[in-house]
C-alpha cells in the first residue's frame, strides 16, 4: 500500500522594510514617461531584507516568532539613499533603483535574518554583501540607459524602526504584497516611537 504524505502548502515570504508615506512621495516624483517602463505602485514599496521565497505553512509561525526575538534586541538605526541605478548596468537593464548605502547595523540584520533561515527553513547560506534598494520600476523591452533620465537623488535619511513580513503573490499585472506581520525594533532615545505600531 502506497501512503500519501501530507505536504503543507507553501507562500513566497520576504522581510522587508517600509518607506515612510514621505519618502514614497518624493520618489513618486521622480517618475518620467518612457513606453518601457512599468512603474512599481507605491503600496509596493520597500527595502528587501531577506527573500525566504516558499516557507512551508506550518513554520510560518515560528519564523515569526523568531523575527521578533531579532527585532526586538536590534536598535533603530538610519540609511542614507545614494543614488538611482539601472540593474544590470549594461546596455539592458531589467529594473530601476533607489539604491542606499549599507552599513553595518543592515549588514547584521541581514546577517541574522538569514541565519534564521538557515536554522528554520534550511536554506543555502548566501555569501555576497546585501545591496539595500526600492525597485521602482521595470522594463517591459530592452530599453538604451542612455535615454533614462534618472535624476539626482535628494532624500533625508531613512529612520529604520519596523521590519514587515510580507508575502508576494505573482500575478499577470505584477506582483502583489499582503502584509502578514509587524515587528518593531530597539528603539533609541532620539526617536519618536509611532503611535500605531502595537
Amino acid at each position: 500500500m502506497i501512503h500519501e504524505i501530507a505536504i503543507s502548502p507553501a507562500r513566497r515570504l520576504f522581510l522587508a522594510i517600509p518607506l515612510p508615506k514621505s519618502i514614497a512621495e518624493i520618489l513618486l516624483q521622480c517618475r518620467f514617461q518612457h513606453p518601457a517602463i512599468r512603474w512599481t505602485p507605491p503600496a509596493n514599496f520597500h527595502i528587501t531584507v531577506y527573500f525566504f521565497g516558499a516557507t512551508p505553512e506550518n513554520s510560518i509561525r515560528e519564523l515569526a516568532k523568531h523575527i521578533r526575538a531579532v527585532s526586538s534586541s536590534v536598535k533603530s538605526f538610519e540609511m542614507d539613499f545614494e543614488k538611482f541605478i539601472c540593474v544590470p548596468q549594461g546596455i539592458s537593464p531589467h529594473m530601476i533603483w533607489a539604491g542606499l548605502q549599507s552599513n553595518s547595523h543592515f549588514s547584521t540584520l541581514v546577517k541574522k535574518i538569514q541565519n534564521i533561515a538557515i536554522e528554520l527553513l534550511h536554506v543555502k547560506p548566501e555569501n555576497h554583501a546585501p545591496h539595500p534598494h526600492v525597485t521602482l520600476a521595470r522594463f517591459r523591452a530592452r530599453a538604451d540607459v542612455r535615454e533614462i533620465p534618472l535624476a539626482k537623488l535628494d532624500i533625508p535619511p531613512l529612520q529604520v524602526k519596523n521590519l514587515h513580513l510580507m508575502e508576494s503573490h505573482l500575478e499577470r499585472s505584477g506582483a502583489q504584497y499582503s502584509l502578514l506581520s509587524k515587528f518593531a525594533l530597539k528603539y533609541t532615545e532620539n526617536i519618536e516611537v509611532p503611535e500605531h505600531l502595537p
